[in-house]
């Protein structure tokens, strides 16, 4: 599980969340039978990147978003971002070249990610993407078993 409150460059992010997972080369099973991948807000990008690179079986992101530059060109239009801002976390780069089924639990009424971030995102996937709002605030309940992972 990529957790937001533990990253920082990412580098260092993609190394440490391959190694979590890296028990058997990629060609073959994990030792553990199925890979299920979380990430939530800013772990969605570090879980993107993982799913990217490595054979997973699901991945789901929560209110997940296309680049943190593109959110913050949105709240800092006065600054120029993309020339301050070193880690962009653009999971669209990443979305192309992800081949596992992947849930994403989208906010309508995110203070930090606005809904707009995540369509953009979603629209860099290949295929099987499987959809379901979370209609609530940032940090709402996810019903896990409601949006069929279990």
């Amino acid at each position: 599980i990529a957790r937001n409150n533990e990253i920082s460059h990412p580098p260092f992010i993609s190394v440490e969340n391959i190694c979590a997972i890296n028990l058997q080369p990629p060609t073959k099973p994990c030792l553990h039978g199925e890979i299920l991948l979380v990430g939530r807000s800013l772990g969605s990008g570090v879980a993107s990147y993982v799913a990217s690179q490595r054979k997973i079986t699901r991945l789901v992101l929560i209110t997940p978003f296309d680049s943190i530059e593109a959110i913050a060109a949105q709240q800092f239009s006065f600054i120029p971002i993309s020339l301050i801002l070193q880690d962009k976390f653009e999971s669209w780069r990443y979305a192309p070249r992800i081949a596992a089924p992947t849930l994403i639990i989208a906010s309508e009424s995110d203070a930090i990610v606005p809904r707009s971030n995540t369509e953009v995102l979603i629209q860099h996937f290949k295929s099987g993407i499987v959809t379901t709002k979370n209609t609530g605030a940032y940090g709402s309940r996810v019903d896990f078993c409601a949006c069929g992972l279990f």
